[in-house]
């Protein structure tokens, strides 16, 4: 590495910025937060940097963070000198604004929705004292702030975030701030103002569009009804802790009020080694104690309730059941109630859902996308490129049949499509466009766009229609009677006609699939929750690295031979703001690409969230193991190689990506999953509180850094299978679980191996389960010959069942894994290899 070449590459981005933004300081010190590593890394063939502009050392002595953080702390905590202070937010009501859904666009606007709040309450602290001054979470390239760069700050040669990046909510609802402790408390303030002005603003700015829409001349009960719900919605709780000048007089403080007495203190005997070795400590040195106090400070505060909600009058909404819907006066008893609905609301609002009767916040939550973010400015609203449309439970679960059938249309299979056609035209004239379709998965809508070049307009058609019409039981007559009423209410005779002509045409149009080896559709789809392990803990220093692990070799070599430093270097390193910040960036990182590369570019899925640490998505069954598997690995860099294979031991900690390497947790650092497999007709919510569920058993029973998979059957049977997501043995990996699980599931799915084997072998798992292990796996190989496919030859067979059970099933048994659990493991691979889930 040429150091002239690299400081000159740094001279040279400088001027430039001068030269774009001239005098302007405010632009220049926002163009150096967000733009200087994006145009140094442009440069990085010439001045020999390669890849590695992003991972430069702040430190080569102790190289565990990079320049980039460095500098940002520093500037952070220059600016709330001479006496800085941490202030820390946090905003809820979280899970049950998010969770609480009857569409799978509802998840999406409640989580959308507490990202943009939780933009607006950092924007307040950026205003005043600079996006820098935020440690947690990192901002520099989340898309709501670079809008802001571009928009309001005038730094143009920001990248303008896509339409797809600015419709992902990538914020977590709290944030940590350095500010200076004259100002802290007050900012604070103006944050939860703020906050609860735009989500005023938000939610009346719906109101008046519903009234417009509904012709509705509000009264004085419509209008209390919003103004109580709205007022007392939200929840904002913060925590300001100024930084003490003596850094001593602070340690006996937190010593005594946080450190258990009856354990040796380990970051004293960090600190008096610093002063013996001639190093100054200040109160900067205490960064993690400080942190760790605010935090109690603001769990503290969470305890304290300001108020209890009150209760409120009348019905129920039917997403907020603790709310009721809106109304004017003239409607509270329930028949007029559901009559003003069903009336004035529901025909008059298409987003809405027959049955529905909404709150203001259920009304927001819904509206909002279309009401407020996509509105013009003229009319109160943002004028944003968004994308709002959200693909349904059952468009999820049939996404991998309708890749197969547009790439069977690529292919130019004109049967294919004269049945297709047939079918679709029949769908969309009984149904209307608006009230067939659904927004198609990203790989759905690839299969389409290659299809379109082979056959114009009809894949597009077909990747767009619900994937409720690709079911028999969708076209039932009272249903459709009831819904399209007013559609078909001159010719109901004809609606009959027309359905069942629809049927024919689906009829004919599955059996054709069929045939071809094209499969089935899928009645079922997952949704994942996955959420790292101990995170508080994380951000707090506890799992930090060793002394001796952080610094140089060279570096470490010589202060060993000192008998204290060999004390220190078993300690952990002392959490810092630049360590802070490193965490910050390796989960903005996770959340902002590397998910929704996973979920949506690479498979078939739908991101709902991922905040940081915490994801959520639907998952097409077909891919589900491997999405896990994927999401696992890359949070913690579990990856070798350029191609990021997984390597659960000797992951490098980076993921490689196009033009570098990205920073991960770290391959110390755990995250657990659950899973819901639901009918696509299952009620959502049920569906969501279940894979919560089972993230709360891989957590709490499994012991972390594990995952659990419910399994809700149409039919009523509900049993889940969790497991650590690998095993080792002596140092090395013995068995990665969900690699066995996709194993398994395609000797299934191949019919390699008889599903029937499945079923014996829960049969005999009791009586097995007495046996010992040696026996146990005896018994299950001759288990496994008797059903394995008469197809294979001996060398085929001998090397199947090797690779299924010595290598897999009896290895997870070997580790702890149940052989009643093992059954379920089976079940579950089964049902995974079936035609139609695949």
């Amino acid at each position: 590495m040429d150091y002239r070449a690299v400081m000159g590459s740094v001279d040279e981005v400088v001027d430039e910025l001068r030269k774009d933004y001239g005098d302007d300081l405010e632009k220049l010190y926002l163009a150096l937060w967000r733009e200087l590593l994006p145009r140094l890394e442009a440069k990085r063939e010439r001045d020999g940097m390669g890849q590695l502009w992003e991972v430069l050392p702040a430190d080569t002595r102790v190289p565990d963070h990079s320049v980039w953080e460095h500098r940002r702390v520093t500037s952070a905590i220059a600016g709330a000198l001479p006496k800085p202070a941490f202030l820390l937010f946090a905003l809820g009501p979280v899970q049950s604004f998010i969770a609480t859904a009857r569409k799978t666009q509802d998840l999406w606007a409640g989580s959308y929705l507490l990202s943009f709040l939780s933009w607006q309450a950092m924007k307040v602290v950026a205003e005043a004292w600079g996006p820098d001054s935020i440690i947690f979470p990192d901002l520099c390239g989340q898309p709501f702030v670079d809008l802001w760069l571009r928009e309001e700050k005038g730094l143009k040669l920001t990248e303008e975030p896509s339409m797809e990046a600015l419709s992902s909510p990538t914020l977590p609802n709290r944030f940590l701030a350095i500010l200076p402790t004259d100002e802290a408390a007050q900012i604070a303030q103006r944050v939860v103002e703020n906050v609860q002005d735009v989500f005023k603003n938000i939610c009346f700015t719906v109101k008046r569009r519903v009234e417009q829409v509904a012709g509705i001349t509000p009264d004085d009960e419509w209008n209390r009804i919003w103004q109580r719900q709205v007022e007392n919605f939200l929840e904002t709780y913060w925590a300001v802790l100024p930084w003490e000048e003596d850094y001593k007089q602070f340690l006996e403080t937190f010593k005594t009020w946080c450190s258990p007495q009856q354990e040796p203190w380990e970051f004293a005997s960090i600190v008096e080694q610093y002063e013996k070795a001639g190093y100054t400590p200040n109160i900067g040195t205490c960064y993690s104690k400080l942190y760790a106090l605010t935090e109690r400070g603001l769990g503290s505060r969470k305890a304290t309730r300001d108020f209890a909600r009150q209760v409120e009058p009348h019905f129920k909404c039917t997403m907020f059941a603790e709310l009721e819907p809106v109304h004017l006066a003239e409607h509270t008893d329930f028949g007029k109630l559901r009559q003003f609905w069903n009336t004035r609301m529901l025909p008059r609002l298409p987003l809405l859902r027959s049955g529905e009767r909404l709150s203001a916040i259920a009304l927001t939550k819904r509206l909002a996308a279309a009401y407020y973010f996509k509105v013009p400015k003229s009319e109160g609203g943002l004028e944003w490129n968004i994308e709002t449309s959200f693909p349904s439970t059952s468009t999820v679960a049939v996404s991998s049949f309708k890749e197969r059938i547009l790439e069977a249309l690529s292919d130019g299979n004109m049967q294919l499509f004269d049945r297709m056609n047939r079918y679709v035209t029949r769908v969309r004239s009984v149904l209307g466009d608006e009230r067939a379709k659904s927004a198609p998965l990203s790989r759905v809508a690839e299969a389409a766009a290659r299809a379109h070049r082979r056959i114009p307009d009809l894949p597009w058609e077909f990747a767009r229609l619900d994937g409720d019409w690709l079911f028999e039981e969708s076209f039932n007559k009272r249903d459709l009677q009831r819904e399209l009423i007013e559609r078909w209410k001159d010719d109901p005779a004809g609606l009959e006609s027309a359905r069942a002509e629809v049927l024919k045409t689906l009829s004919e149009l599955l059996d054709f699939a069929r045939h071809q080896g094209l499969g089935q559709p899928s009645r079922y789809y997952a949704v994942l929750a996955m959420d790292g392990d101990q995170m508080g803990k994380w951000l707090a220093g506890e799992f930090a690295p060793h002394l001796r692990e952080i610094l140089h070799p060279s570096v470490w070599n010589e202060l060993k031979l000192d008998g204290e430093w060999q004390k220190l270097g078993e300690m952990r390193r002392p959490l810092n703001p630049s360590l802070h910040l490193a965490i910050s960036k390796a989960l903005r990182d996770f959340s902002l690409s590397t998910v929704r590369r996973i979920v949506e570019d690479e498979h078939l899925g739908k991101l709902i969230y991922a905040g940081g640490d915490d994801v959520m998505a639907f998952v097409s069954l077909g891919d589900l193991p491997e999405v896990m598997r994927k999401l696992r690995a890359f949070f913690s860099g579990a990856l070798t190689g350029d191609e990021n294979q997984v390597d659960w031991i000797t992951g490098s900690g980076f993921a490689r990506t196009e033009t570098g390497f990205q920073l991960t947790m770290g391959m110390a650092a755990t995250a657990s999953m659950g899973v819901a497999i639901a009918h696509h007709m299952q009620d959502l919510g049920q569906t969501l509180n279940a894979a919560r569920a089972e993230e709360k058993r891989a957590k709490d029973v499994l012991g972390r850094n594990a995952f659990s998979i419910a399994l809700m059957k149409r039919s009523g049977g509900h049993e889940s299978f969790g497991a650590r997501w690998y095993y080792v043995r002596d140092g090395s990996l013995y068995v990665d679980t969900l690699q066995c699980l996709i194993e398994w599931r395609d000797a299934f799915a191949k019919d390699d191996v008889s599903p029937k084997f499945a079923y014996v072998f829960r049969e005999e798992a009791r009586a097995l389960s007495a046996l010992p292990h040696e026996a146990v796996g005896r018994e299950a190989h001759r288990l496994l010959g008797r059903h394995l496919s008469a197809r294979l030859s001996k060398d085929q067979k001998n090397e199947l069942s090797g690779r299924l059970l010595d290598d897999g099933l009896l290895r997870l048994f070997e580790s702890g894994v149940s052989l009643d659990d093992l059954a379920k493991f089976l079940d579950l691979a089964v049902f995974l290899g079936r035609e139609e889930n695949r």
